[in-house]
């Protein structure tokens, strides 16, 4: 009975055993991707580091090539009919400037950072009128 139980305990573990060797190389991966996506920065922010990254001429570039997310109409539906979609609003060192165009303006080269608010976040800050979001560029 002892050499039985001593077999089934071994099977056991001999079953585990490439178990846990393939979870340790899943944690691997998983700790890859996480380095990989801190090297890209957070989905709502582009940092200084990466915007050195990048040739472009202006904000409106930089937005496009990094996270063209920003620029895209979140808004719901109206409840007015005669107002139309709503555009993501840009500040500039929390200064309204307007849509997402006044981006071409800004030269890269005095960016220091540059933020996305959702709607949501964006209306809590702001107030009524940024349905579709936020951009905020911080200038250095």
């Amino acid at each position: 009975m002892k050499i039985r139980s001593f077999h089934l305990v071994a099977a056991l573990v001999t079953l585990a055993a490439p178990g846990c060797a393939s979870s340790t190389s899943g944690a691997g991966a998983s700790q890859q991707a996480s380095q990989a996506s801190q090297h890209r920065g957070s989905p709502d922010r582009i940092s200084q580091e990466e915007l050195a990254t990048i040739d472009v001429q202006n904000a409106l570039q930089a937005v496009q090539r990094l996270r063209p997310s920003f620029l895209q109409n979140r808004g719901g539906a109206s409840s007015s009919i005669t107002q139309g979609p709503q555009d993501v609003v840009v500040y500039v060192d929390q200064t309204k400037m307007g849509g997402p165009s006044t981006l071409s303006q800004i030269p890269i080269t005095d960016v220091k950072e540059i933020q996305h608010l959702s709607g949501t976040d964006a209306t809590q800050r702001y107030g009524t009128g940024h349905g579709s979001g936020v951009i905020i560029v911080i200038r250095k």
